[in-house]
């Protein structure tokens, strides 16, 4: 697999050269394991325990994964979704009857075979299209930024005073865009299918848009992919403070590979 470096052989060989394997019957564990295909991001990738004993897999008690992004496992064979594009050191190690411990580890590149990950400052909710100067501006009354702590977009928007003094919040101006790039090699033509999800204490708001036909992906680094809640019939939508959830899924027709974000956004009131 071209995605999955061994690195399980020469761990063996360093310990059985210093157990004596090589001179003496060895009783100890040999831990090995494959990974079902190339990992992609946000998609469930199966890696099978190929471990073996000289007393029978039976005689394996305890197995310990660890999947390089600081998710671990204690099941024999084991799933797991990375969330990010990168290079991972996947362990595993197992423990027999006795005691006796050896681990196996693989380096694999999770990645997908049409789109690049979008960096964090590439994301944008709550800012407002300007179609004079075709960008995203943010409204003079709005206030937009980053909150390290809970790690969301938090939006500050105007409300309006009611007469009881409290204030009511309209959904305006939420608009949802992601630059979704392409990876660098990608040459034949493609056909993507793009949908947006936002969840509301009230109602759930999901919108397809219309298959994009791309003939010269070499022509175009991307595609930006934008979210609007007022063209969802949302006009008039009192949305209260609180964190929203907001999926995005890009889907390729040709390859079957599909791209998708999950990011939340908090909104205050700002009146």
């Amino acid at each position: 697999m071209l995605w999955a470096v061994m690195a399980c052989g020469v761990a063996l060989g360093l310990s059985a050269a210093l157990s004596g394997c090589d001179l003496f019957p060895c009783n100890h564990p040999l831990a090995d394991f494959e990974v079902s295909e190339m990992p992609r991001p946000r998609v469930e990738v199966t890696f099978t325990n190929t471990s073996t004993d000289p007393n029978g897999f039976n005689d394996l008690r305890e197995f310990y994964w660890e999947f390089g992004d600081g998710d671990t496992a204690d099941s024999m064979n084991a799933t797991h979704v990375y969330k990010r594009a990168d290079e991972y050191t996947v362990k595993l190690t197992v423990y027999d009857a006795a005691g006796h411990a050896d681990t196996c580890q693989k380096e694999i590149a999770c990645v997908s075979p049409v789109f690049k990950e979008p960096e964090l400052e590439d994301e944008a909710v709550g800012k407002c299209w300007d179609w004079v100067e075709a960008r995203l501006v943010i409204p003079e009354r709005c206030r937009y930024e980053y909150d390290e702590t809970p790690q969301a977009w938090v939006v500050y928007y105007p409300g309006r005073r009611l007469p009881d003094g409290r204030c009511q919040l309209l959904a305006q101006n939420i608009v949802g865009l992601i630059p979704v790039r392409f990876v660098e090699s990608l040459s034949q033509p493609i056909v993507l299918e793009v949908s947006w999800e936002l969840e509301t204490p009230v109602k759930t708001y999901h919108y397809d848009y219309p298959p994009i036909h791309i003939r010269d992906p070499s022509q175009t680094t991307g595609v930006d992919a934008a979210w609007d809640l007022w063209q969802q019939g949302a006009s008039g939508v009192v949305l209260p403070e609180g964190v929203y959830e907001t999926r995005l899924e890009i889907r390729e027709t040709n390859t079957g590979d599909f791209f998708v974000w999950y990011f939340p956004f908090i909104v205050r009131w700002g009146c």
